[in-house]
């Protein structure tokens, strides 16, 4: 079962390995998949496409930084060239302040999976 998607910065990939296991189970994944609640209609290999992207679509997402311990859950507010405002959800699902974080500090983005769906709720 999948749960969310996770966009993975570049830089923070030292190899890929695709074996015959991972092919059998990617083939499996687009056939049973088809349809994804997640559309990126952006160029992904530019960090500001990604967050504009997730703006425009008013998405909760989360995202890691180098300290693998700490995700910050919020909405892009602002997006710049570099950077990204973002207005943070605390852990019991209020609204919290808003932040400034650089692209390069993010190691990854997730939207869509159960847990945020669940903070989702909340908001409603």
């Amino acid at each position: 079962m999948l749960d969310g998607f996770r966009l993975i910065n570049k830089e923070n990939i030292d190899e890929i390995l695709r074996e015959e296991d991972e092919i059998f189970k990617e083939k499996i994944f687009k056939l049973k998949y088809t349809e994804s609640k997640a559309v990126f209609n952006c160029d992904l290999n530019k960090a500001n496409a990604v967050f504009s992207e997730l703006q425009t679509q008013n998405l909760l997402f989360h995202f890691d930084m180098e300290d693998e311990e700490v995700i910050i859950v919020g909405k892009v507010e602002e997006v710049q060239e570099k950077s990204f405002t973002i207005k943070t959800l605390n852990s019991v699902g209020q609204w919290d302040e808003s932040c400034t974080i650089l692209h390069t500090n993010v190691s990854s983005v997730a939207v869509g999976n159960d847990y945020l769906n669940s903070l989702s709720l909340l908001l409603k």
